[in-house]
């Protein structure tokens, strides 16, 4: 038998779903579920549930740790620590839609001009601004891994043009690819560009000074993926200042939450949301790791299985 202990914001679930799981207790004994586990039952854990950032406060203290199922898409909080001998899995397949929904929000919000007809109303006027359809406007995701590829499939259907960046050279159907040393011939042309990239070293810093003066004057950036993409605030506000950038939608941070003396809050046309994009489900996210348990126990690989030395 192996011992579990989930450390969640969502234990209560995560609990209610092992305890009436037939198949789990075959295999696996519940030791404790809450955010703050005990001292022994993180020293006698041979699995554990959690969200990245809980598991980093405690994952020193587990002597006999062979898999963390991780809550999220994104394990940098893990990935940054010195301990990494052992499994590490992520959820896929939970997030797509809502990001789908989050992007197509903003980009509805600007081509049809949502703002200019709320001050048009706002001034008891009456005009008919002229506004264009999404298939005038081309995007470029950076990022193409199971989000993007939903993101950018999803947005085809409205006649998009959709530019991708990825590190590798993927392939994505009805999608013009770009490699990061063609970042520049990526980015001319966009109207609206979207970070979806996992935090890794070749991505950290990335959306410099540099990059958004490389970017298409009056287009729109969109940063769903990892705050650590941008190298300093000002870079963004610079980019907004000087006409380079029309606005800048950020939904993460380098530092969560933001301080309220952070220069965002009161920087023109930045939209903030506070790392709400895509949520994880946890029912779905329970869903996996039943799955993984079953191919733990098997000695087989797991889905979604972070890799450490690429840092996703």
């Amino acid at each position: 038998m192996k011992n579990v202990v989930i450390i969640s914001r969502d234990w209560e679930l995560y609990e209610d779903r092992f305890e009436c799981s037939k198949v789990l207790h075959e295999h696996f004994t519940l030791l404790g579920a809450s955010q703050v586990p005990s001292k022994k039952s993180l020293a006698l854990a041979n699995v554990i549930i959690s969200e990245p950032d809980l598991a980093s406060r405690y994952i020193k203290d587990c002597l006999n740790l062979g898999w963390l199922q991780s809550t999220w898409a994104g394990n940098n909080k893990l990935q940054a620590l010195s301990k990494q001998d052992y499994i590490l899995s992520g959820v896929k397949g939970v997030f797509g839609l809502q990001m789908v929904e989050y992007v197509l929000s903003y980009l509805l919000y600007f081509t049809r001009r949502i703002e200019d007809f709320s001050h048009v109303k706002a001034n008891n006027q009456w005009l008919q601004l002229p506004c264009k359809t999404l298939s005038q406007y081309k995007i470029g995701i950076m990022g193409l891994g199971n989000i993007g590829q939903e993101v950018a499939n999803r947005l085809l259907t409205f006649g998009m043009q959709v530019n991708g960046l990825s590190r590798s050279d993927k392939q994505v159907e009805n999608v013009r690819m770009y490699r990061y040393e063609q970042l520049s011939l990526f980015l001319e042309s966009c109207d609206f560009v979207c970070n979806l990239l996992p935090e890794t070293p070749a991505t950290i810093g990335l959306c410099d000074e540099t990059f958004f003066a490389q970017m298409k004057p009056g287009s729109v950036f969109i940063n769903a993926g990892r705050g650590s993409v941008v190298d300093k605030p000002s870079s963004i506000i610079k980019a907004i200042n000087t006409g380079r950038l029309k606005a800048a939608v950020l939904d993460v941070y380098e530092q969560e939450p933001l301080p309220s003396s952070h220069p965002y809050y009161t920087a023109p046309n930045i939209y903030l949301s506070c790392h709400t994009a895509a949520i994880s489900d946890a029912n779905k996210v329970f869903d996996v790791f039943e799955k993984n348990a079953l191919k733990y126990i098997a000695g087989e690989a797991l889905h979604y299985q972070h890799d450490f030395s690429l840092g996703y």
